[in-house]
């Protein structure tokens, strides 16, 4: 009877309530979400998957409700069933999205497309289910979008780069969002500095002080931010980086950003920093790591051996940004739902935007390298 309970207890499902959209809850784990008054997703209706897929797309789903609109969740059910229907695959393999990419004709391309917007997030957020052979065949896709009105021929409106209005929008509803208190600084900071400069996560986070550049001349004072290269083989944290050039909004909010961290990092020692140490300063702080320190001896001792150790972690920015758009309110003129946005489709974005400018070469290179 006992091992009988063991075992019981064990096979317990587990219970992790969230909230979506409309701020209705539900268990991650649950045979069904109710995600607004009219919609409920009834996960019996999903295809049979492995274990780590279903997990994964529990999760990435998770993440949509949260913070998309219920139409939008419950079309991702619908477009995942699809691509298993058509491929009769029980995960997501290379195999299987080209298999689906054969099976559509122009007309039908957006449903790929969809799709794509959703495992490139999957793969982003980190959940399990999704390898880098299927992302390096997504991120290759050219897809055509679906008719709504005129017809949307340039980009996939999902998982593409962001029109002139929608990046408008974004950014607008940002700004809008930060004057009323409804984002944080180190949101709102960390939003546009991802927006505007369209670096990875990793080079906004390895961001200090010493980084921000004001320079004088007899045209006036132009703006920088020295953004550490990403993705450097053999190099070390912070050890190449790339002057980039920014405009004086940008610059003075990372330096309120910065000033900000300079003061958790003084508060939480006890003491002021001098003004060499303080240009040491992470613009975007790992709050938790710096609460510990009780001495400038302490702080300075950790920042000597692990150089990124207070520096914002790619946990918590995820998690950040995940917050900016779970407030977000700003819509697509495209599809009419709310915008969804990753780092990688700011990225996306510059590029595009690069290329519609007539510059090419190395300065779209490097973003289009950065994005993958």
């Amino acid at each position: 009877m006992k091992s009988q309970a063991i075992i019981s207890a064990k096979r317990k499902p587990r219970k992790e309530f969230h909230k979506s959209k409309f701020g209705y809850d539900f268990d991650l784990y649950g045979e069904s979400w109710v995600v607004d008054g009219s919609n409920t997703i009834n996960f019996h209706r999903l295809r049979p998957v492995d274990d780590v897929t279903e997990t994964g797309f529990r999760k990435t789903l998770c993440r949509y409700a949260e913070e998309l609109s219920p139409y939008t969740t419950m079309g991702m059910v619908a477009s995942f069933n699809q691509y298993l229907d058509a491929t009769g695959e029980s995960s997501v393999n290379l195999n299987g999205l080209i298999n689906y990419r054969s099976t559509l004709d122009k007309d039908n391309e957006h449903k790929l497309g969809q799709l794509k917007a959703f495992l490139l997030a999957w793969h982003d957020w980190g959940f399990k289910g999704i390898d880098k052979d299927s992302v390096n065949f997504l991120e290759e896709l050219t897809l055509r979008g679906f008719d709504k009105g005129k017809a949307v021929r340039s980009a996939c409106p999902y998982s593409g780069p962001l029109t002139n209005n929608e990046f408008e929008a974004l950014l607008q509803w940002a700004t809008n969002a930060y004057t009323e208190d409804e984002l944080s600084l180190k949101e709102y900071s960390y939003f546009m500095a991802l927006a505007m400069t369209g670096r990875r996560s990793v080079q906004i986070r390895s961001l200090r002080g010493e980084d921000l550049i004001a320079r004088e001349d007899k045209k006036g004072i132009e703006h920088f931010v020295n953004c550490p290269r990403a993705k450097q083989t053999k190099a070390s944290f912070r050890s190449e980086a790339t002057l980039l050039s920014i405009n004086e909004d940008l610059y003075k909010l990372f330096k309120i950003q910065w000033e900000q961290s300079v003061a958790y990092v003084e508060n939480a020692i006890g003491e002021r920093l001098s003004d060499k140490l303080k240009k040491d300063v992470p613009v975007f702080l790992e709050e938790k790591r710096v609460s510990k320190q009780v001495a400038l001896k302490s702080y300075l001792e950790e920042y000597r051996a692990k150089p990124d150790f207070f520096h914002m972690s790619l946990k918590n920015a995820m998690e950040l940004l995940k917050k900016v758009s779970q407030k977000n309110t700003a819509r697509s003129e495209r599809t009419g739902e709310f915008i969804n946005f990753t780092s990688r489709r700011f990225r996306y974005t510059l590029g595009t935007n690069l290329s519609r400018r007539g510059i090419g070469g190395r300065a779209t290179e490097s973003v289009e390298r950065s994005s993958r």
